[in-house]
């Protein structure tokens, strides 16, 4: 449960999620840190939609390129070693089930969706995206911004999208952390 935003706009490619971790209707975190500095945190953001256990993975992984095909693959091969991939409603060595794994790889050169399967998909110029339960509410809030306003800025397109999924999806809240990347550079940090 979780909102996570990007968006790429003149050169600046940005990435804002939400804090709240949740287990059922139980929220258990509104603190959890979703969009990951990589590579000593330079120039590098990854950010997860899967749960507490997902999240851990991401943070762990030593990047072997600033590539998203190569960081989906080590992804992949770290879920595979950890019995940890996506499915129907199966235990996982002992965890909770993880319904979703999906993820955004971000850096100066862009931002990629990188899907449950692991294949990567580059996100294009004011063409926003969205990760989590409030993302359907998030792209909308960053359409409906970018149809009423030519010169906003990907960061408060971001910021927007999370806030209006905040209010609307129990799934999102707590803070907001907030990865710029490119003609900017900021983050991720708490907003």
């Amino acid at each position: 449960m979780t909102t996570i935003a990007a968006a790429a706009v003149d050169g600046v490619h940005a990435l804002a999620s939400d804090g709240r971790a949740v287990a059922g209707s139980l929220i258990v975190a509104d603190d959890v840190e979703k969009v990951v500095g990589m590579l000593g945190g330079i120039g590098v953001v990854a950010a997860t939609a899967g749960d507490l256990r997902t999240v851990d993975l991401m943070r762990g992984l030593e990047l072997e390129s600033r590539t998203p095909e190569a960081f989906a693959r080590q992804l992949k091969a770290l879920y595979e070693a950890e019995n940890y991939l996506p499915q129907d409603g199966g235990d996982h060595a002992g965890t909770a089930p993880c319904w979703t794994q999906e993820h955004f790889f971000m850096t100066e050169a862009g931002v990629w969706w990188i899907s449950q399967d692991m294949s990567v998909a580059p996100l294009r110029e004011n063409l926003p995206a969205a990760i989590g339960t409030g993302s359907e509410l998030a792209i909308g809030a960053m359409e409906s911004l970018l149809s009423v306003q030519s010169d906003v800025t990907a960061a408060a397109l971001v910021l927007h999208a999370v806030r209006v999924a905040m209010k609307r999806d129990a799934g999102t809240g707590g803070g907001i952390q907030l990865a710029l990347r490119g003609a900017e550079t900021f983050g991720p940090e708490w907003i």
